[in-house]
């Protein structure tokens, strides 16, 4: 194995580990209870000698966001025990067979936790949000604090060096360091209750913005429950509305059906008739062929005739032959 790769698998491995354990750290930020952490400590030697935590886990009267977080705490344990004697195989031989192994076996059967995974990373990524808004409060919480601490100590100091100087001037002037030292208590009280009043103050802002924060994860917890249903029911009506539209497919492909055959059996009946009318029309030209000769014989013989007639007229054949005259007197005597 290569010091690159060696190299790069390391810092993988550093990089789970961290986030591994920024994970199980969270986790804990999470439940906002101690029950989890006093079941999480208990079940421990459990697992140790039984080797069935998670039964027993599943068996007891807990809620079962609890039962799920001490899961996903113990499988977390796992990943970085795997993750840490991983780095001591890096280290002493170079060699990753046993992450292989353990990834393989893993990978059937986590499948089902990959969505828990995923929620705890989004919650983890709120929760670090959440963490980052707060020790930005506590920060500047802190930095007041520290400075009416400050103010605090400077007016015990004032009030310490006052009270000495007034013993010391108390053997000369009795009167004057009496109310002198009156009138520093005075002060001194009230700069007191001031001081308890800010410091009440902030103790009340800090409650207040605990409470804010708690209430804002509320919020958030109901509107990802919210949104989960309103996705759920879109689900459904996309999945009632994908059924109506596959049934009217359907029958628009029945009649698309039904319109084919039908288109099919007058495209026959179509064929058939123009194969009459082709025969009919062929049958007309026929006809029509022969009545034009019919008409050209008529029409041919008829100028033959007059041709004939009008010739025997002329030349006095046939039946226009001229009459003689012995005829003609024969006439004239009777």
């Amino acid at each position: 194995m290569d010091t690159f790769l060696r190299d790069a698998v390391t810092t993988v491995v550093t990089l789970s580990l961290n986030e591994l354990i920024v994970l199980s750290h969270g986790k804990h930020l999470r439940s906002s209870t101690g029950i989890f952490q006093e079941k999480d400590t208990t079940n421990k030697p459990s697992e140790k000698k039984t080797g069935s935590g998670v039964e027993l886990l599943a068996k007891s009267n807990l809620p079962i966001a609890t039962l799920n977080e001490i899961k996903l705490n113990n499988e977390l344990k796992k990943l970085i025990d795997i993750y840490i004697e991983t780095m001591e195989e890096l280290q002493n031989t170079g060699t990753i067979e046993t992450l292989l192994a353990t990834i393989n076996q893993q990978i059937a059967k986590n499948k089902e936790q990959d969505k828990v995974i995923q929620e705890h990373n989004s919650s983890t990524l709120v929760l670090k949000n959440l963490k980052t808004k707060l020790t930005d409060f506590k920060s500047e919480a802190e930095e007041k604090l520290l400075k009416a601490s400050e103010t605090l100590n400077i007016l015990k100091s004032d009030w310490r060096i006052i009270s000495k100087v007034n013993e010391l001037e108390y053997e000369l002037v009795k009167k004057w360091e009496h109310t002198r030292f009156t009138q520093a208590v005075v002060v001194g009280e009230k700069e007191e209750e001031n001081l308890e009043k800010m410091y009440a103050k902030f103790v009340a802002k800090t409650n207040t913005e605990q409470r804010v924060i708690f209430d804002f994860e509320a919020f958030s917890r109901r509107q990802f429950d919210k949104y989960s249903d309103m996705i759920e029911m879109w689900k459904k009506k996309y999945s009632t509305e994908l059924s109506k539209l596959l049934i009217n497919i359907k029958e628009k492909e029945n009649k698309i059906k039904e319109v084919n055959k039908t288109y099919k059996k007058h495209y026959e009946i179509f064929c058939k008739r123009k194969m009459f009318i082709k025969e009919y029309m062929e049958q007309k030209a026929e006809q029509n062929r022969l009545y034009q000769l019919q008409m050209l014989r008529i029409q041919s013989a008829v100028k033959i005739q007059a041709w004939w007639r009008g010739l025997m007229v002329r030349r006095c054949l046939g039946p226009f032959r001229k009459k003689t005259k012995k005829n003609k007197k024969g006439k004239k005597s009777k």
